[in-house]
C-alpha cells in the first residue's frame, strides 16, 4: 500500500498486517505540504548533524541519550492516558506533583481538562481543573509505575470515524 505524501508502508513482514494509525496519519496529510515537511525533515536532520559534528559527540552516545529521551517522553505522554476510557475528550486523567514542575511542564498534568477544552491556555487550567474536577486527582509517580505493570485487555472496539480523512 502506497501513501500518497511521502513513501510506502508495507505489511508487517510474514503477517499481512499493515500500519493501520500509521497509514491513516500518512493520508490526513495535506498533500500541498508535502515539500515544506521534507525540508523540515531535511533541516532536522541537519541540525543534528551540526551538532554532532561541532561538539565531537559519539554518535553511539547521541542515539543513547535520544532513546533514553523519547522512552521518557512517550511514556510520561501515555501515563495521563493508561487505563482510561477510549474516548477523545474523557479518555486522559489529571494527575499531580509537585506545583513547581507542573508549571514548569506547562501544567500538563491537567491533562483531562485539557482535553475536555482544548483551546484554554494553560495558564488556567489549574483553575478551569479546580472549579469543574469532581475527583481527587492522583499522583503521577504512582500511576506511573503502575503503567509498568503492562497492558490490559480492552473490553471495548472503538473504530477511529476520522481514520484516512485528508484535512485541508
Amino acid at each position: 500500500m502506497q501513501c500518497s505524501c511521502f513513501f510506502h508502508l508495507r505489511p508487517i513482514k510474514n503477517t499481512g498486517i499493515s500500519n493501520r494509525p500509521s497509514h491513516a496519519f500518512m493520508e490526513s496529510l495535506n498533500p500541498s505540504y508535502r515539500r515544506l515537511i521534507q525540508l523540515e525533515c531535511l533541516a532536522v536532520i541537519s541540525l543534528h548533524t551540526l551538532i554532532i559534528g561541532v561538539f565531537h559527540i559519539p554518535l553511539l552516545n547521541y542515539a543513547l541519550m535520544y532513546f533514553g529521551f523519547g522512552l521518557t517522553w512517550s511514556a510520561m505522554q501515555y501515563v495521563h492516558h493508561y487505563g482510561t476510557k477510549r474516548h477523545v475528550t474523557r479518555g486522559a486523567r489529571n494527575l499531580r506533583l509537585w506545583e513547581p514542575i507542573d508549571r514548569l511542564w506547562l501544567n500538563h498534568n491537567w491533562h483531562l481538562v485539557h482535553h475536555e477544552h482544548p483551546t484554554v491556555p494553560w495558564i488556567h487550567l489549574p483553575v478551569l481543573g479546580s472549579a469543574t474536577q469532581t475527583e481527587k486527582r492522583g499522583f503521577l509517580l504512582w500511576y506511573y509505575f503502575k503503567m509498568w505493570r503492562g497492558p490490559r485487555k480492552a473490553e471495548e472496539h472503538v473504530e477511529n470515524q476520522y481514520a484516512g480523512r485528508v484535512i485541508r
